[in-house]
Order: C-alpha cells, then structure tokens, then sequence
C-alpha cells in the first residue's frame, strides 16, 4: 500500500494485526503494534483487543498500555482480559480484575457477568459464582 502512495489507516493495521494473530505469528502482530505506536495512526480499542484476544501473556501488558495510553476504555477490553485470565487458570487475577470495574467507574454488563461466573465454575468454585 505504501509502495503506491496510500497509507494505512487503523482499521488496516487491526485487520493486519488480527490476520497474524490468527496465523499465530504473535511475534509479527507485535512488530506490527510497535510500528504503529512510534509510527501512527493512533491505536483504538479494537487494535488493543484483537491483541489482548491473542495471547493472554502479553495481554496483561498490552492491557497496562492501553490504560496508560490516555484512551477512554470501556467494559469490552476488561471482558475480554476476563476470559483470557479464567480461561488460563488465572482466576484469582481475573476476580481482581473484575472489582477494578467498579473503581474505573465502569459496570459489569451480562458478558462480563457471564465470563466472570463461567470462570469460577470451572475453577472449582460454585458459590462464588
């Protein structure tokens, strides 16, 4: 695209990233979002999710950069980290995370309930769901 003089934008950079996380080549989707963090355009939810959906390894520090990134988040990427903890085994932190809605100022909707209680059936803890 470049080569003929049309510059990407987001939406192409998320496509881009998404194709290679779902190829499983996390390391290129990373080289990708670093290019775009020095380079531009500006990183949106989506671009930040479709990694955060990838590998919940670097998801937790994907996740500290886009809370520190100045964006406005809202319930979605914290759902979306939810899953990816409880489905790693990671319960406890994802339980963590869960409570942090609240002082964010955001609330818990069905897919964040519904994730959330998923997790801790599986983890062995009924009542706590």
């Amino acid at each position: 695209m470049t080569e003929k003089g049309c510059a990407p934008n987001i939406v192409t950079y998320s496509t881009m990233i998404n194709g290679y996380c779902k190829g499983k080549r996390l390391d290129k989707a990373m080289e990708l979002f670093h290019e775009i963090s020095r380079k531009g355009p500006i990183l949106d939810t989506v671009t930040y999710a479709t990694l955060l959906q990838s590998h919940i390894k670097e998801a937790l520090k994907l996740f500290e950069a886009m809370r520190n990134s100045g964006l406005e988040l809202d319930v979605v990427p914290y759902a979306i980290l939810i899953d990816g903890l409880c489905k790693v085994g990671l319960v406890k932190v994802a339980k963590e995370l869960f409570h942090q809605l609240s002082d964010k100022g955001l609330k818990p909707n069905v897919c964040t309930y519904r994730v959330m209680i998923n997790g801790q059936c599986k983890d062995g803890l009924p009542n706590e769901a």
